[in-house]
């Protein structure tokens, strides 16, 4: 493109020819042989060609060794966890046609204790982040084992300047640990241990190790990938190259980029906006910083202390939202008592009212209950479970759906 005062050259390319890392040594080579055309010399051949990683990997008996490894650690799953904080109408699996990203830039301070911390531990910064995010992962699941898909650089095979060749390297492969059992120290040390294995395992695609389960439903639900580099800006005398913007389609619903470049970690949380709203991000977000502050402070050692929610949220929970004293009924009965009276004093009048909204069950119904009905209707259920044997002090779960039977139930 001709300006007036400079010519500017757009690269686009797909990402299945050329990875991140692949682009920053392709520029290199640019300036190079720009730098080399300008002085009259020959230009630069490229000597570390990506069909040496071919013929590495097809000579090899890499894909039966990472078949018999995924193999073992699919097998040995007591479950697959998934996300449960989608929306109600969301269909995991459906195509994703509406990303949005929200990017959070870590203080300073935030930045040197992930460095202190990554230190003390013998890890990297990327285990204490994935750490983090498999923690919020984990307590998203509601289960014991939590999980998530992983970029990694592919360049770990025993091959000479492997790491200046110009191709697509990464793999994105999945990464599953407990999130429950153990010390700090135990659970970022397995972490860094199994990313160190999977690294060693990772030749195989995603839908191979998906293949290899029992389970039909796709085996992760997010994906975390850590950028390390220093941004490519070269500059001659009449010319200047730099990468200015980047784009990459998403397949996952909820994705987090780490990018650590000049001293400074940022973070971008990617989703679909048909599983989430800003607002839920926004707690995401939040919940993953909060994560992050508890991994790296020292005086919480095990991992069944840290907690999701922030200090004001937890306040909230249980003391804003609890906080329902208003004097205006009597504190010296029980709350039976003053059901029961009030059955007596207003039979007929609606006391429960429920209408489904629009992204509910078309099978739910409207349901009014007057004081009377309201009052013979929990009876009945109160008989009922007294003939099953259930006592006083005995806890009694509730599952239905949400409607006027929860009011009834209680």
């Amino acid at each position: 493109i001709y300006f007036s005062d400079r010519v500017t050259i757009i690269f686009n390319q797909h990402h299945i020819i050329n990875d991140g890392w692949g682009v920053a040594v392709l520029l290199q080579e640019v300036e190079e042989n720009y730098a080399a055309i300008k002085e009259n010399k020959n230009t630069i051949r490229c000597k570390n060609l990506y069909s040496k990683y071919i013929r590495a990997i097809q000579s090899g008996d890499y894909y039966d060794i990472d078949i018999e490894y995924w193999t073992r650690e699919m097998s040995s799953l007591k479950e697959i966890p998934h996300l449960q904080i989608f929306r109600e109408n969301y269909t995991v699996g459906q195509q994703i046609n509406n990303i949005e990203e929200k990017n959070i830039i870590l203080s300073s301070e935030q930045y040197i204790r992930l460095f202190e911390t990554a230190k003390y531990y013998d890890v990297t910064v990327s285990d204490i982040m994935l750490g983090a995010w498999l923690q919020l992962i984990g307590e998203y699941s509601q289960s014991e084992i939590t999980g998530t898909a992983v970029t990694l650089s592919g360049r770990e095979i025993p091959l000479d300047n492997i790491e200046n060749m110009v191709g697509l390297f990464i793999n994105t492969v999945p990464i599953f640990v407990d999130c429950l059992n153990g010390t700090v120290e135990e659970y970022v040390n397995a972490i860094h241990k199994k990313v160190r294995d999977v690294n060693e395992h990772c030749h195989i695609g995603l839908s191979e190790i998906q293949k290899l389960t029992d389970s039909e439903d796709t085996i992760v639900n997010t994906l975390y990938a850590y950028n390390h580099f220093q941004e490519h800006t070269a500059k001659g005398e009449e010319y200047r190259i730099e990468n200015e913007r980047s784009f990459e389609k998403i397949e996952y619903p909820l994705s987090i980029l780490v990018t650590e470049m000049d001293q400074q970690i940022s973070f971008n949380i990617s989703y679909d906006k048909a599983a989430f709203n800003e607002n839920e991000i926004c707690f995401v977000d939040k919940h993953y910083i909060n994560l992050l502050a508890q991994i790296c402070d020292r005086n919480i050692e095990h991992v069944s202390e840290l907690e999701v929610i922030t200090s004001r949220e937890k306040k909230r929970i249980l003391h804003i939202f609890n906080d329902t004293k208003d004097g205006s009924y009597p504190t010296d009965k029980m709350f039976h008592t003053l059901f029961s009276e009030t059955v007596q004093k207003y039979p007929d009048n609606l006391a429960v009212t429920y209408e489904p909204g629009e992204q509910e069950s078309k099978a739910l119904l409207s349901q009014k209950y007057t004081y009377s009905q309201l009052d013979e209707i929990s009876d009945r259920i109160a008989s009922l479970l007294v003939s099953m044997g259930i006592e006083k002090g005995m806890i009694v779960p509730i599952i239905v759906d949400r409607n006027a039977d929860i009011i009834v139930s209680i």
